[in-house]
């Protein structure tokens, strides 16, 4: 056993004295022992009392580590059981027949030997070997898994960045493929494969042939709140030409609603059914925008999350880690690995920290960039793990607010806040009330009260994650188009063809097109026979004039990524605005702009002088809150108006306006 327990110590750095503020007695302490305290094992000189019986403990050397207070301190007395051997074999030196086989069995054995002294008597002590496996067994009590990173030089690190970054943000953005026609860049790093659906790649993986961009790093590389991760085989092994793969969810098909009263969305049976339940705020579904990022947490290691995965990540495809092989962590419900609700294909491979032997837990835990850590304090391994997570818009249009520095995360205003996961094994995405809701770091409602980071989301208390430490961040956005057949007027953002009075796929224009008369026509008549049975999709024939599929992501545009909002952690330098100007000026910069649709068509309302609003022919189906409407007015002129709010036939504008009886409207809205 230890000779010395204390349960509270302090130590300056650059001073030798260790004092023991919780008066336990050093007098079993002697010269050449080893004191244990926060993680750290160093030799003592003496132990002393000082005024007041004050307990104090002298180091050989002056204390090299940061100042401590009050942490508990363990002595190991590493020379007392070597001091009593060596007196027991000098006194037995002047009998050495007597005690040649005890010599022997003191040098080879465990346990204990005697030797029979010069007078007869007797000794018995621990063999050497015992002696180093006490010592061992003790420090392997007081400071076990020598191997692994403790909790304070984790965190130390983890201080030292963010000193060392403006913000959370990609320290590295990596590289990627830009290769003509299917591969485009966005910015660094990102690029879209348009065979693939519902899929964007991020990073450069180690077989791609044609590596572009001027990052210093082939990965990605992001910093969360301090915690640096390396992205790497995210969803796809990194051996193509991709390092990780970002998925959306799959297009909509016409058959769910969004009600923006009552924040209810239900997926019916057919488009038919969803149609029919439209009403001033329950919608039908197809002008989509979703939103990716990457969520943090921290999570304990035990029996009931026993795995491991390489750099944390939890949809990793990687095949080992440090050369230990992986398996399938099927252990937790594909829902805890799901990138979006419903993802069923996500599962990631680590490796069962629980049943690892020593070696690979050694090899694993001593590698920094698999962010795994001891706490003496609990006794327990834990690891900082991202999950890619994407949500496809709640309704029409694009998002209230994904810039942390503004607001929550929401789609609408103060409603369909974002949801935290972390560890649990599943959750409904998105919630008006009630639950771990991400909102911006400021919000004094948050899980941690507050933190200085303002380039991520957090949530609100509780927070399922070890600590409350649980971040969110946001990365872009991307318009969808929908499986619905392209038509200019009634379904801009479709992709397929319709079944054609000839029983074959044709374009809306074609001499073949069914009679449309309603947007409901785009997804009710949709081509399905053997000629085109899946237009619109990858490898088939698009219905749109520009050739877009409504489950491939683009680069830009309807169908594309809108914002990228990957942010440096470094903070912007002077060259970078110098960069964006160059950029900006030779048509290479990024903007963001919805796509603006215009319909022409007239009021069924007799003339009016100061009309509070107008009655379109066809309904009102096409018109949203916010939208710009120019009105006919009685003496021919037309003025610009705004729409404030919806009933099934009229649309009220926030200013009266002189329109004509049966004039025209001009009606403009902007697409997702």
């Amino acid at each position: 056993m230890a000779a010395f327990t204390a349960s509270q110590a302090s130590v300056t750095n650059g001073l030798k004295v260790v004092t023991i503020n919780s008066g336990e007695s050093i007098a079993n302490i002697r010269q050449g022992d080893f004191l244990f305290l926060a993680g750290f094992l160093v030799e003592i000189n003496r132990g002393y009392v000082g005024s007041a019986s004050q307990q104090y403990i002298e180091l050989v050397n002056n204390w090299a580590n940061s100042n401590q207070s009050n942490q508990k301190a363990v002595v190991i007395p590493t020379t007392g059981d070597f001091r009593a051997a060596v007196d027991a074999i000098n006194n037995a030196n002047k009998n050495v027949n007597d005690n040649f086989v005890a010599m022997q069995n003191w040098q080879t054995n465990m346990g204990t030997v005697t030797f029979t002294n010069q007078d007869g008597t007797t000794t018995t002590v621990k063999t050497l070997k015992q002696i180093e496996a006490d010592n061992e067994a003790q420090m392997d009590a007081y400071h076990p898994f020598p191997w692994a990173m403790r909790k304070v030089e984790f965190e130390a690190r983890r201080a030292a960045n963010n000193k060392k970054f403006a913000a959370s943000g990609f320290v590295h953005l990596g590289k990627h493929r830009n290769v003509s026609p299917n591969y485009t860049a966005i910015n660094e790093g990102l690029f879209t494969e348009i065979t693939a659906p519902n899929i964007l790649n991020f990073g450069s993986g180690v077989g791609n042939t044609a590596v572009s961009g001027v990052s210093k790093s082939a990965l990605p590389v992001v910093n969360i709140n301090g915690v640096v991760t390396k992205l790497t085989s995210l969803s796809i092994l990194n051996t193509g030409y991709q390092a990780n793969r970002i998925k959306l969810p799959p297009a909509e098909d016409g058959t769910r609603t969004y009600d923006s009263a009552t924040g209810v969305s239900v997926t019916h049976a057919t488009p038919a059914i969803a149609f029919a339940s439209e009403n001033a705020t329950n919608k039908v579904v197809t002008d989509r925008v979703d939103m990716w990022g990457f969520e943090f947490f921290l999570r304990e290691i035990n029996d009931a999350d026993p795995f491991v995965y390489d750099k944390g990540l939890i949809q990793s495809q990687a095949t080992s880690i440090n050369g230990v092989a992986t398996v399938s962590d099927n252990i937790r419900p594909i829902t805890y690995f799901a990138w979006y609700e419903g993802d069923t294909a996500s599962r990631g491979k680590g490796v069962n920290w629980q049943t690892a032997s020593e070696a690979q837990r050694t090899v694993i835990a001593s590698d920094p960039e698999n962010n795994i850590y001891f706490d003496d304090s609990t006794g327990k391994f834990y690891q900082w793990s991202p999950r890619g997570r994407s949500f496809a818009g709640v309704g029409n249009g694009d998002w209230f607010n994904v810039e942390s520095t503004k607001s929550s995360l929401f789609f609408e205003s103060s409603a369909k806040f974002v949801v935290a996961q972390g560890p649990s094994n599943s959750v409904i995405p998105f919630a008006n009330t009630g639950g771990a809701r991400y909102v911006a770091p400021t919000n004094a409602g948050n899980a941690l009260g507050g933190i200085t980071d303002n380039a991520i989301f957090v949530p609100v208390a509780p927070s399922p994650s070890v600590n409350n430490e649980c971040y969110f961040l946001v990365c872009g956005t991307v318009s969808r188009l929908n499986k619905g057949a392209y038509h200019p007027s009634f379904n801009p953002l479709g992709a397929s063809l319709f079944e054609g009075t000839n029983q074959g796929g044709s374009f809306w224009y074609g001499n073949n097109a069914p009679n449309l008369s309603s947007k409901l026509q785009c997804f009710t008549e949709i081509s399905v026979n053997n000629s085109t049975p899946n237009s619109g999709s990858i490898g088939n024939i698009s219905g749109r004039p520009d050739g877009r599929f409504y489950d491939a992501i683009y680069a830009s545009g309807a169908g594309g990524v809108c914002r990228d909002m990957r942010y440096s952690a470094w903070g912007l330098k002077t060259e970078d605005f110098a960069a964006a100007d160059l950029a900006i000026k030779s048509g290479e910069y990024r903007g963001r702009e919805r796509i603006t649709f215009t319909k022409i068509m007239n009021n069924t309302d007799s003339a009016n002088a100061q009309g509070s609003g107008v009655s379109p022919a066809g309904g009102t189906a096409g018109f949203s809150l916010g939208d710009v409407v120019f009105v006919q007015g009685m003496d021919g002129q037309y003025r610009k108006r705004t729409v404030s709010s919806i009933s099934q036939f009229t649309i009220i504008f926030t200013e009266n306006v002189s329109r004509a009886a049966n004039g025209l409207i001009v009606h403009q809205r902007q697409l997702a």
